[in-house]
């Protein structure tokens, strides 16, 4: 199994959709880095787009 660990804040509340044997979540992560150009440091932030998945326990 891969996995990773982003961290971040979270830019907006997460929507969530229920489906017949899953439920998503859907929000953005804001994380920032640090870009070293000649003339110093400068700190972005980019927005990413994430989606979780997770099985629903209770179907029949």
């Amino acid at each position: 199994m891969n996995n990773f660990t982003v961290t971040g804040f979270v830019g907006n509340d997460a929507e969530i959709r229920q489906f017949a044997n899953a439920s998503v979540a859907r929000f953005s992560l804001a994380a920032g880095r640090i870009e070293k150009t000649d003339s110093g440091n400068n700190r972005l932030s980019e927005f990413m787009y994430m989606e979780a998945l997770r099985k629903n326990n209770n179907t029949v």
